[in-house]
């Protein structure tokens, strides 16, 4: 399964959450892939803490008839491997690099949208994978949108408050069902003093797809984005999120 993690404001815990439950997966015995296309802001290597290779989706992305996964294995991270992770699974990277001068070589026109699904194509097949996660840009701009292309279903993150929900809406409206792709809600970093029927009942008022979680803040998310469902998996967000990826998986099987 394709699954793109996309939300209308940055900041709102998308990839750290994206990382979470990509690791819960491979814990669970399922071979994983995350490709970091927000490549503006990547951050994917930094939850990870993990070096990102000379060769990386820029390169992918900006010079394909030269890179390309089916060619090369050298773009792609083993993080079980890497970090000697206990995992029944497996869990593989393709991040992106902070480099301006290879970011300006990306040229966003309409063959990008080819190359990506290319990218996300040779992702799944040389490694086999049975989900592949792909960490969106934040927003509505040509490339955010173009990476929804290449996947079969949508995960919406947004935050608490009114921009959050009326942006997210928007994306809803006017990209998600126009493309069209299956879509599901996932609330996160929700203060301590929102209650669950509050924000099940402005979910359902304002966006009208189904919840399919959401996460708490927790304060030990609140300074260092990481994989807390290791180093914690006793906290608020690590069993919210733990819960979600029980909910993907079903999501899987349909």
């Amino acid at each position: 399964m394709k699954i793109g993690a996309y939300s209308y404001k940055g900041g709102v815990g998308r990839s750290v959450s994206t990382a979470n439950i990509a690791v819960l997966l491979a814990k669970r015995g399922k071979k994983v892939g995350i490709i970091d296309a927000d490549i503006e802001a990547p951050g994917i290597d930094q939850i990870f803490g993990i070096d990102v290779p000379s060769i990386n989706l820029l390169d992918l992305l900006a010079y394909p008839d030269r890179y390309s996964i089916s060619k090369n294995s050298f773009p792609v991270v083993d993080i079980k491997n890497e970090l000697k992770l206990e995992l029944d699974g497996e869990l593989f990277i393709l991040p992106s690099a902070r480099d301006r001068k290879k970011l300006k070589s990306v040229t966003v026109d309409p063959s990008l949208s080819v190359i990506f699904d290319n990218i996300v194509k040779e992702f799944t097949e040389k490694y086999n994978l049975d989900y592949l996660f792909v960490d969106c840009r934040s927003g509505l701009a040509h490339y955010s949108v173009m990476t929804l292309w290449a996947v079969e279903v949508v995960l919406l993150f947004f935050g608490w408050g009114k921009q959050n929900f009326n942006g997210s809406n928007y994306i809803l409206s006017n990209v998600i069902e126009r493309i069209p792709k299956p879509s599901f809600s996932i609330a996160s970093r929700i203060p301590d003093f929102i209650g669950e029927e509050e924000l099940k009942e402005r979910v359902q008022n304002t966006l009208g797809n189904k919840l399919l979680g959401y996460i708490m803040q927790d304060k030990d998310l609140a300074w260092e984005e990481q994989i807390i469902v290791l180093k914690n998996p006793e906290s608020k967000a690590a069993k919210a999120l733990t819960e979600i990826s029980y909910k993907i998986e079903e999501l899987g099987k349909i």
